[in-house]
């Protein structure tokens, strides 16, 4: 019998009342400000394990959830509003010299691709202004991608206990608490959370947008891009608040970069490009509903250190 096997999640937290739990998370002390990864870190898992026979030991509820072939991502980037070039790279994770702060997910330095499951989230994410152009890139999934939950709704719970379901519900408003704040500090508790405790999932991890509510942002491992190709993508500004594209963009095999303006004429590969993606004319907002093939398989994670 493996270590795993051994446990389950009412001797997980059968010594530890919801209150004895709750005063653990309340008392997570660490300067974050002064502390390196590794400091945080071991300040996160000393309020998070609880010792049973030796092992330190907590849950939390998530699923993996799965991507399938056919889907499709967006990403989005801020352009310089003097730049006349486009490389192949720009349509994919931030250079590394870039990287300088915590995100989300990642570390300073640290590269991850970032990308949404509709394109006003990544518009969004970005905090774009009316005199900033963007670059918003729609990829086809061509591989299925799997990746692990943070701070989804969860379902099917029913057959856990309700003593078991609150106490797991202390531990998941904390590390959501941790994990949606936007301060700089948060940035690297989130990280650490990422990089050392959800470090589960195969390609990387999805998570609810802050920026856009109901919007879901995934973070792909660099590896991962393999299971992804670039459909096209839109240079593009905002006009009153809303996006407006000006030149689309195709990427063929060899590399090269094809840009098309000509939206005005009969026919047009620009607004052919733009209603492959979008579904009809001048609306990036049909892809906010547009459905997603993917299978969300949720449970309860234990931890065992």
């Amino acid at each position: 019998m493996s270590e795993l096997e051994g446990f389950n999640l009412e001797s997980v937290f059968q010594s530890y009342s919801k209150e004895e739990i709750q005063a653990r998370l309340d008392g997570l002390e660490v300067d974050l400000a002064n502390s390196d990864d590794e400091a945080v870190y071991h300040a996160i898992k000393k309020v998070l394990l609880f010792q049973i026979e030796g092992f330190g030991v907590s849950a939390f509820t998530s699923g993996m959830r799965q991507y399938k072939k056919g889907g499709r991502l967006y990403r989005a980037r801020k352009l310089d509003a003097i730049t006349n070039k486009i490389e192949g790279s720009d349509f994919w994770e931030a250079p590394k010299r870039f990287i300088t702060e915590y995100g989300r997910l990642n570390k300073p330095h640290q590269q991850l691709l970032y990308a949404s499951t509709d394109a006003l989230t990544p518009l969004k994410e970005v905090h774009l202004q009316d005199d900033v152009p963007f670059l918003l890139t729609a990829y086809d999934i061509v591989e299925d991608l799997e990746v692990l939950e943070v701070g989804m709704k969860i379902e099917g719970m029913e057959g856990v206990a309700k003593s078991v379901r609150e106490k797991l519900s202390v531990i998941d408003a904390f590390l959501s608490r941790h994990f949606f704040n936007t301060s700089e500090n948060a940035y690297k508790v989130s990280s650490v959370l990422a990089n050392k405790i959800f470090k589960l999932g195969r390609d990387g991890w999805c998570y609810p947008s802050v920026a856009n509510a109901g919007g879901v942002n995934l973070c792909l491992n660099l590896a991962s891009k393999t299971r992804l190709k670039v459909a096209c993508s839109f240079i593009g500004g905002l006009v009153e608040g809303k996006p407006k594209f000006w030149s689309a963009l195709l990427v063929g095999n060899s590399g090269r970069i094809c840009l098309f303006q000509d939206w005005n004429q009969t026919p047009s590969i620009a607004k052919n490009i733009h209603d492959k993606i979008f579904c009809k004319p001048s609306s990036v907002e049909v892809a906010v509903g547009q459905a997603q093939s993917f299978d969300p398989v949720d449970f309860p994670l234990i931890i065992i250190e």
